[in-house]
């Protein structure tokens, strides 16, 4: 399990590394949030055992974990991996790896549309991030402010 920098060099060279000294039936995992797990799979030797394990921050308080296949990933790899985030007592989703995954991809517009809320005036940065946190339950994931 792989939770560098969100760099994709330092990754792709951790995955170089970690494929050289991990016996071949090893899983690969990342905690990448944004990162092709298809591309961090193509500088190893065993594409169909590399897969995205993203925990969301705090680690210790999130439940959710977004597993993310890539093109390659075998499915007892991704069976491995959800029975593995169940027992860590987190929740597993499944995500195809496609830009932004399903998290980052369905949040960036989200925070986009509060810059834009806030630049044409309908609201102040106080009133977004109250919005936010008390009507639709984002604890600041959203906030501007």
């Amino acid at each position: 399990m792989e939770a560098a920098t969100e760099n994709e060099a330092v990754k792709l060279n951790l995955f170089e590394q970690i494929d050289a000294a991990a016996h071949q039936d090893c899983i690969l995992a990342s905690n990448t949030s944004s990162i092709s797990i298809t591309k961090i799979a193509s500088v190893t030797t065993r594409p169909q055992n590399v897969i995205g394990m993203h925990f969301m921050n705090p680690v210790p308080v999130m439940k959710l974990v977004e597993v993310i296949n890539g093109y390659s990933t075998d499915s007892y790899v991704t069976g491995s991996i959800v029975e593995l985030s169940k027992k860590l007592g987190k929740v597993p989703a499944l995500a195809q790896d496609y830009p932004g995954f399903v998290a980052n991809r369905i949040l960036m517009p989200m925070i986009n549309e509060a810059i834009n809320t806030l630049h044409e005036g309908v609201a102040d940065v106080e009133a977004i991030d109250t919005i936010m946190k008390l009507g639709m339950a984002h604890d600041g994931a959203v906030a501007i402010g």
